[in-house]
Formats: C-alpha cells, sequence, structure tokens
C-alpha cells in the first residue's frame, strides 16, 4: 500500500503512468498486455521517482 501513496505524488506529473507501472510490479502477469509499453516506461519512473521527492521536499 505504500506503493500506492508513492505513487500519488507521481500520478501528479505521471498522470497515469505511475498507475499502469504499480498494476505491473503488483501483479506483473496481468499487465502482460502492455509489457511492451511498460518495458520503455520501466525506465521513466525509475527517474520520476528520484525527481519526485525533490520536488515533494
Amino acid at each position: 500500500m505504500p506503493k500506492e501513496e508513492k505513487c500519488t505524488t507521481v500520478d501528479n506529473m505521471v498522470t497515469g503512468i505511475c498507475i499502469e507501472l504499480d498494476m505491473t510490479n503488483r501483479n506483473g502477469e496481468k499487465c502482460s498486455e502492455g509489457d511492451a509499453a511498460m518495458m520503455k516506461i520501466t525506465p521513466v519512473p525509475a527517474n520520476v521517482t528520484s525527481i519526485s521527492g525533490t520536488l515533494s521536499v
């Protein structure tokens, strides 16, 4: 559940991308259809998380 709260902050910047990634990390297999798109988004949220922390502060 803590991941969802952190995603909320990124949601403002990603606006949906974070939610999709959360599903991939949580279920992984369920996001099989978007695996192709998620693979490209995977590196995006990783960097956003770092930026989100700076923005939050």
